[in-house]
C-alpha cells in the first residue's frame, strides 16, 4: 500500500472518530435525552465541643469537668454514669444542610443502647454534679452501640432553629450493667493531632466552587455524561483499536517503502 493512500486512511479514521465523539457530546444538549448529572459534593466544618463532662450517681457532690474521657453507663453495682456536651454555632454555615454531633467512643464490651436528650438549660463544665445536673429535654435518639474506637453520629438538624449553641446529653440505659467512654474535648490536648477524637459539631453545607473551577467542573460533567452514554465505552475501545491498526500498516508500509530505496 502506497504510503499516501495509508495516510489518507489515517485521516479518514481521524475525521470519523471525531465526528462520532461529537455526535454523542451533540446529545447531552438534547432535550428529548435525559442523562442524570453527578450532583456536586458537599463540604463540611467542624466545631470541637466548648465543654463536656459527666457526672456519677456514686459520687453526687464531684465535678469532673476536665477529664480527658466521660463515662456513660450502669456498673454493675447500680452506679450511674451520663455525659454532657455543648456546642457553640460559631462555624455555622448560612447555607447549612445538616448538623450531626459525632462522638468518639470506645470500651464497648458488647451491644448496647445509650439514649441522648436534648439540654435547653444552661450548665457550667467545672462546677455541674449529679445534684445539680440540668433536666433533660426531648429524646433525641436512641444510639445502639456496637464496636470500639470509631465515630457515632447523631442528627440534630431539628434542634438548631432559633439558637447560638446546643447542649446533649448522653445517658445510660438502666437495663443494661456496663458503661462505655468517650473521649472529651480535653483528649490529647497540646498535641500536634489534638481534635482528632474530640467530639464535633459537624455542619454539611453544599459545596460551591470558585469561578475559576466552572470550566473544569463542566468538563468533568460532560466527560461523566459521555461515560454513561450507552455504546460510548465500545466507541473508544473501536477506535483504539483502528488506531492501532493504522499505526501497524504505516508501520509496514514504510518498511516496505525503506526495502524499495535499498534495492
Amino acid at each position: 500500500m502506497k504510503i499516501k493512500n495509508v495516510l489518507f486512511l489515517f485521516l479518514f479514521f481521524l475525521l470519523f472518530f471525531s465526528f462520532i465523539q461529537n455526535s454523542y457530546k451533540n446529545n447531552l444538549t438534547d432535550s428529548s435525552i435525559s442523562y442524570e448529572k453527578k450532583p456536586k459534593s458537599s463540604a463540611t466544618i467542624s466545631t470541637i465541643a466548648s465543654k463536656d463532662t459527666y457526672v456519677d450517681s456514686d459520687d453526687p457532690s464531684a465535678n469532673f469537668g476536665g477529664q480527658d474521657w466521660l463515662y456513660v453507663g450502669k456498673d454493675f453495682l447500680g452506679d450511674l454514669h451520663e455525659s454532657y456536651f455543648n456546642f457553640s454555632f460559631s462555624n455555622k454555615p448560612s447555607n447549612w444542610i445538616k448538623a450531626e454531633i459525632s462522638l468518639h467512643i470506645w470500651s464497648v464490651d458488647q451491644t448496647m443502647d445509650v439514649d441522648v436528650y436534648l439540654i435547653t438549660e444552661s450548665w457550667n463544665e467545672l462546677t455541674m454534679n449529679w445534684i445539680n445536673k440540668p433536666s433533660k429535654n426531648v429524646k433525641i435518639t436512641t444510639l445502639q452501640l456496637t464496636t470500639s474506637f470509631i465515630r457515632y453520629s447523631i442528627n440534630v438538624s431539628n434542634y438548631i432553629s432559633g439558637k447560638t449553641n446546643i447542649s446533649i446529653c448522653v445517658s445510660y440505659n438502666i437495663l443494661v450493667d456496663d458503661y462505655v467512654l468517650i473521649d472529651s474535648r480535653e483528649e490529647d490536648l497540646g498535641y500536634s493531632w489534638y481534635g482528632e477524637d474530640s467530639p464535633k459539631l459537624i455542619w454539611t453545607y453544599p459545596y460551591v466552587s470558585s469561578g475559576d473551577d466552572d470550566d473544569d467542573d463542566d468538563d468533568d460533567d460532560d466527560e461523566s455524561l459521555l461515560e454513561s452514554i450507552p455504546g460510548y465505552d465500545t466507541l473508544i475501545m473501536s477506535g483504539c483499536i483502528l488506531g492501532i491498526v493504522t499505526i501497524l500498516i504505516i508501520k509496514k508500509s514504510c518498511k516496505s517503502s525503506l526495502r524499495k530505496l535499498t534495492l
